[in-house]
C-alpha cells in the first residue's frame, strides 16, 4: 500500500470555546461566515465593538483582542497507511 495523506475540507472557527460550556448565548456574539470559499467563521463578542475608540487608536488597537485568542480548526483528512495513528490536541504557541 502507498501511503498518501490529503487534507479533503477544512474548517476554522475563531472566537468560540469548545468546552461549550464556556461560550456566551449566541445573540452575545457578531458572526462573520465565508464557509464556502475559506473555511472560515468568526465569532466576536459584542463587547469588543461597543467603544469605536479602541479601534482608532494604535496602541489600544493592539490589546483589543487580548483574551480572545480562541480558535477551533477542524479538518477532514484522508490518510492512507498500515500505521496506526493517535490523534491529540496540538498546543499552539501565542
Amino acid at each position: 500500500m502507498k501511503e498518501s495523506c490529503r487534507i479533503v475540507d477544512a474548517m476554522m472557527v475563531r472566537g468560540l470555546s469548545v468546552q461549550r460550556t464556556e461560550n456566551e448565548h449566541p445573540s452575545q456574539y457578531h458572526k462573520y461566515a465565508e464557509d464556502k470559499e475559506f473555511g472560515l467563521v468568526t465569532y466576536t463578542p459584542k463587547y469588543l465593538t461597543e467603544d469605536n475608540e479602541k479601534f482608532i487608536d494604535p496602541e489600544t488597537n493592539k490589546t483589543v483582542y487580548k483574551g480572545y485568542e480562541k480558535m477551533v480548526l477542524r479538518m477532514l483528512v484522508l490518510v492512507k497507511t498500515p500505521l496506526r495513528l493517535t490523534v491529540s490536541e496540538i498546543p499552539v504557541p501565542q
